[in-house]
This record gives structure tokens, sequence and C-alpha cells, in this order.
């Protein structure tokens, strides 16, 4: 699912429908593709966040040539990534590694729980790349430990997706069901249903539950 991280509204979804012949090689790349291929074609401009499942080197430079830009975590075993940016042998927790090449900037943190976390960006300069103090609690004991402006960044935007699971929890159609079709066809109800809400509050602030009771009332009374 592609989802604005800003307003939540659905974008374009694709459905996994199970593996056709042998396995495909750069299945996350083709997804994201695919997914942002209509409103490339429109020529909008755009950043992706995704996950480490489909942000890819390839995949920054398909968007830099597009004029968009990625950021994203990255898996440790990705064979584009550096060895130093991958090894944390004799590292000290709560360290940041930069490393830089052309548009392309990868963040290899060691945080404080002495977890690797790996981050491509192509939206932010070497010059915007900062670290930033927080004070957390750890246990009982508060400490300050230090964030990269890239991973604050991608936390606060990579809730896109979950914030239309969220809301279309809140109102649904769904009904317990069998058939994953009438499953799917649920879904694809609450998602529109939700577009629908948000595209008419922009210029007609109300209630949602209101406007899907609405809805609902005019679709019973259709022929």
């Amino acid at each position: 699912m592609c989802a604005d991280c800003e307003t939540g509204m659905t974008l374009n979804l694709q459905m996994y429908c199970g593996k056709c012949g042998g396995k495909e090689d750069n299945q996350g790349f083709r997804v994201v593709r695919d997914m942002v291929l209509p409103m490339l074609c429109r020529g909008n401009k755009f950043t992706v966040v995704c996950d480490n499942f489909f942000c890819t080197l390839r995949l920054s430079h398909y968007l830099a040539s597009c004029g968009c830009q990625l950021l994203g975590t990255m898996r440790i075993n990705r064979k584009e990534l550096p060895d130093e940016a991958k090894t944390i042998k004799g590292r000290t927790p709560d360290t940041t590694i930069f490393f830089s090449k052309g548009k392309c900037k990868l963040i290899s943190s060691f945080n404080e729980k002495k977890k690797l976390v790996l981050v491509l960006s192509t939206c932010h300069e070497k010059n915007e790349i900062e670290v930033v103090e927080q004070d957390v609690f750890i246990g009982k004991e508060k400490m300050t430990i230090h964030k990269p402006q890239p991973i604050l960044d991608y936390n606060h935007k990579m809730g896109g997706v979950d914030t239309v699971d969220q809301m279309t929890r809140y109102y649904t159609c769904r009904r317990r069901t069998n058939r994953w079709d009438i499953r799917d066809l649920y879904d694809m109800i609450d998602i529109a249903a939700l577009n629908a809400y948000k595209t008419y509050s922009n210029y007609h602030p109300c209630k949602r539950v209101d406007f899907l009771n609405n809805i609902s009332g005019a679709l019973m009374k259709m022929k």
C-alpha cells in the first residue's frame, strides 16, 4: 500500500496473489515502481519513505532519475553496503557513522540498545545531517542519547500506512467470513470510504460517523 504520510490518504495499492513461477528478483524494487508510476506519469515530485524490504541503492537511483527522493531503512545483508557500515565489533553504543556517495547518504547508527540501524537517504544534504540529543528512560535510568536527523525524519514520516490501518478499524464494514475475496472487498470499501471522507472534509468539515451514515443511507436508496 502507498499512502500519504501527512494526510493518511491511500494513493495506490497492490494485492499479493502468491508466487508466479520461480522466485522473483528485486521484488521490493518492482513493487515500489508500480506504486509510484501513476504519480510519476502525472509529473509529481515526492519523497518515498519505505522499510528495509523495499529500500535499495537501485531504488534510490531510479527515483533520483525521476526527480524524486528516497528515505528508508536497509537490511544488513544488502550487497551494496560497505563493510564498515555493517560492522559493530569494537563500536561504542549510541554512536553513528555517516557515508556519502553522490546524492546518497548512508547512516549507520549503533544505538543505546546495541542494535544496528541502517538508513539510506537522498533527501538530506551532507551539511544537514546532524545528531539530535534526546532524553529517554531505559528501565528507571534517564539517559541522553544521540539520534541522527534522518532517523528522526523516518520515524516521523513512516506512519502513513499505519494511519490508514488504524482509521479503517474504527469504522469498518467488515463482517466475519471465510472467503478471502469478500474480505478484500470489505477492505477496499473501507479504504475508499476513508479517502472519500478526507477529501470531503477538506471542503465541508464534519464528523466521520455522520459522513459514513449519509453515504450508507444514500447507497441503500440506490436501485
